[in-house]
């Protein structure tokens, strides 16, 4: 029996099974989960989970993103690694604020425990992030799909044993602490760096320690979102719903494909030289070929899933959530658009060229609200048709300003004083 090509089994298998095993687990976390947990408080923990990635997401985000393109060729791990949880450390007061905000809007649990849950839990999740970020980028993929499922198999069980077990609503929010810890735990482990100071403080490029970071992450959970704003404010309340059961459904094929092709392929874009023209001109072509290549199986994938759409009516759609399966391509085609925006932040992060991304971000949103506004506004048939042209908005916009910030020269070096 021929043998698997080693590229495949020492990558790109372990990626798949990691997505695949994400993937496998929300299913039958949502079943297990809706026979289980009444409407009004599974709705609760819903919100609490939208807030769990507060720490990886937004507050340390450009800790995270630092790991992911530096660790690779940091010469002192363990020294590095003691500095990032320093600086992680020091923002936790932030993380703190920010659970406490988000608490407000959590009604099943009293204020301070869920702020207490939800802190303990985002912190948790950070950490272990950091740890991930750091096997992606050393291609550990087999390590790190030991670290995913450790976190995928326990934030959807462990919750809903411990309700199940004691029947008391805490137990959903104290599980997931249990879930967070759980990974962080393993994710260090397998990466087996112990953090210890032996240098000078480690100095990290402005665009990772600033706003940039938390400032993208809100940009993305604003295109996550603008979707179901739009149809909640112009269309009927019927269609928003069942827009918004076909877009939770229609986004996952782009969220696991994107996923996995980012994985694969953004540590050798982080190795790739680009000291020069040509060798920029390089890394765009690669870059672009990926990003096609995204586009194009993705689309395939939910033309397919669009067929098939019809038959998931009474297995996993309820009936009289029908006129949804309508709505799965085009929301998995604005999935799409948002997911190809993706492989240009890696790209200028690739050439360190992290300051530009901010203002291509803000270009790239501002065009997809607008056009949605207006869409939203001239009707369902032109939401529709807006949702499925969106995927050529990142090429026409960020790619363009991406580009131009990739092959724009360097500032030339201050000349030394005196001369």
């Amino acid at each position: 029996m021929p043998r698997l090509p080693e590229d495949f089994r020492q990558r790109l298998l372990p990626i798949a099974l990691s997505q695949g095993v994400g993937v496998l687990c929300g299913v039958i976390g949502v079943r297990v989960a809706t026979q289980l947990v009444p409407p009004a408080l599974y709705g609760q923990y819903g919100v609490l989970l939208s807030f769990a990635p507060l720490g990886q997401w937004v507050v340390h985000a450009g800790l995270v993103r630092y790991v992911n393109r530096h660790w690779a060729a940091m010469p002192e791990r363990s020294s590095g690694a003691a500095a990032l949880v320093a600086l992680a450390v020091r923002r936790l007061p932030w993380l703190l604020l920010a659970c406490g905000i988000a608490a407000l809007s959590l009604d099943a649990w009293s204020w301070g425990t869920a702020t207490a849950l939800l802190f303990g839990t985002a912190a948790f999740l950070s950490f272990g992030a950091f740890a991930q970020a750091a096997l992606q980028a050393d291609r550990s993929h087999w390590r790190d799909l030991a670290a995913n499922t450790a976190l995928g198999v326990t934030r959807t069980f462990l919750p809903l044993l411990l309700f199940a077990a004691t029947g008391v609503a805490v137990a959903l929010p104290a599980g997931l602490l249990l879930s967070a810890l759980s990974f962080a735990a393993v994710a260090a482990l397998v990466l087996g760096v112990m953090p210890r100071r032996s240098g000078p403080m480690l100095a990290l490029p402005p665009a990772y320690v600033g706003a940039l970071f938390p400032l993208l992450a809100l940009s993305g959970w604003a295109l996550t979102g603008v979707t179901r704003w739009v149809a909640a404010g112009f269309l009927a309340s019927e269609t928003a719903g069942y827009f918004t059961l076909a877009n939770n459904v229609g986004a996952i094929l782009p969220g696991v494909f994107v996923a996995i092709a980012i994985q694969y392929a953004q540590p050798g874009w982080f190795a790739q030289p680009h000291a020069t023209m040509d060798e920029r001109r390089a890394l765009l072509r690669q870059v672009d070929r990926m990003a096609a290549k995204f586009v194009i199986v993705t689309l395939i994938a939910l033309g397919a899933l669009h067929l098939v759409a019809p038959w998931l009516v009474g297995p996993l759609i309820h009936e009289k959530f029908r006129p949804a399966i309508g709505y799965l391509f085009p929301a998995g085609c604005f999935a799409v658009a948002t997911a190809t925006a993706a492989f240009y932040q890696s790209l200028l992060l690739a050439v360190r060229r992290e300051d530009r991304i901010g203002g291509i971000e803000v270009a790239f949103s501002i065009g997809l609200l607008a056009a949605g506004a207006v869409a939203g506004w001239a009707g369902e048939a032109w939401f529709r048709a807006w949702l499925i042209a969106a995927p050529a908005w990142p090429w026409l916009c960020y790619r363009t300003l991406a580009r131009r910030a990739l092959l724009k020269p360097d500032a030339p070096a201050a000349p030394a004083p005196g001369l």
